[in-house]
């Protein structure tokens, strides 16, 4: 995976507590040098990081944490339990996010990518002081 990634704790900091999108796009706004596959590899490199390192984990697909005043006023779960945690290797989420990667997605604003970016597990951060947050 990528090892030149600049700024990373920069990128890091910046995207604490958003959606993965944030993150994608914090990469290539300290690193716009980089090709589409190298925006990719970093992308994967950091997430594999951060979840190796505790940093981040992602909702356990299918898990109800989600409110919602009409639909979900009273979600089964929080992120702060950690049932809600998707319970799988760092390695594991990599190939996930892998297997779901469009295929023929091009360039950092491929409209296929917004729909993968849906489609995959909420990202959830933990800050200093072990409280877990998402958006």
């Amino acid at each position: 995976m990528t090892t030149n990634i600049k700024n990373k704790e920069l990128i890091i900091s910046d995207s604490f507590g958003m959606w993965i999108t944030g993150l994608w796009g914090n990469i290539f706004f300290q690193n716009p040098d980089f090709t589409f596959g190298e925006h990719k590899q970093a992308f994967l490199s950091i997430i594999k990081e951060l979840f190796d390192d505790g940093r981040v984990s992602f909702v356990k697909p299918g898990a109800d944490v989600y409110y919602n005043e009409k639909t979900n006023p009273n979600p089964k779960y929080t992120i702060q339990q950690p049932e809600s945690h998707w319970g799988v290797s760092s390695d594991e989420i990599v190939d996930f996010l892998l297997a779901e990667w469009p295929e023929d997605a091009s360039h950092r604003d491929d409209p296929q990518l917004n729909g993968y970016f849906y489609k995959v597990p909420a990202i959830i951060w933990k800050n200093n002081d072990g409280e877990w947050f998402g958006s």
